[in-house]
């Protein structure tokens, strides 16, 4: 039997690939991408914002330690709740027990100290210039600032 005839004597179909169609593409299927693309671009954002307003962004508790840290060269901890997040157009910073630490020369352990820092943050100042605080509650803040024996640097 030839491998071009079925087993009924009817001819099989070809399996050679058809060329790819070069012809004007459907306007209808550019627009479902275009809509696809729109609706990504939209969404992941809205998927993003919604995570951290569910979680509070209790999770970017140790990031948020390790780069304030890193960035002022000192030992940053918050022992208490964390918040960080979008709320909803005015970012949200909650902290309990908020400390940062002091040189080992310093004669206090803490350059600054709260037990309680609530403040809502204008996001566009932050990416423009100017920064801007709606408001800030401290509780129990203290700064411990002093000059090393020398009075070369300061803490």
């Amino acid at each position: 039997m030839d491998m071009a005839t079925k087993r009924d004597g009817q001819p099989a179909l070809s399996t050679a690939k058809t060329p790819p169609d070069t012809g004007p593409r459907d306007p209808r299927r550019r627009r479902h991408i275009l809509r696809n693309t729109i609706i990504a671009i939209l969404a992941v954002p809205a998927l993003i914002w919604l995570v951290l307003f569910i979680t509070k962004g209790r999770f970017l508790k140790g990031p948020f330690e390790t780069i304030v840290g890193r960035m002022t060269n000192r030992e940053v901890r918050v022992g208490g709740d964390f918040q960080l997040y979008f709320a909803p157009l005015r970012i949200k910073f909650y902290a309990e027990r908020f400390t940062i630490a002091n040189p080992a020369w310093a004669t206090r352990p803490y350059l600054f100290r709260a037990d309680r820092i609530d403040t809502r943050i204008a996001p566009l100042s932050l990416l423009f210039g100017k920064r801007r605080l709606y408001w800030l509650d401290l509780e129990n803040g203290a700064a411990d600032l002093e000059w090393n024996a020398g009075h070369t640097t300061n803490t």
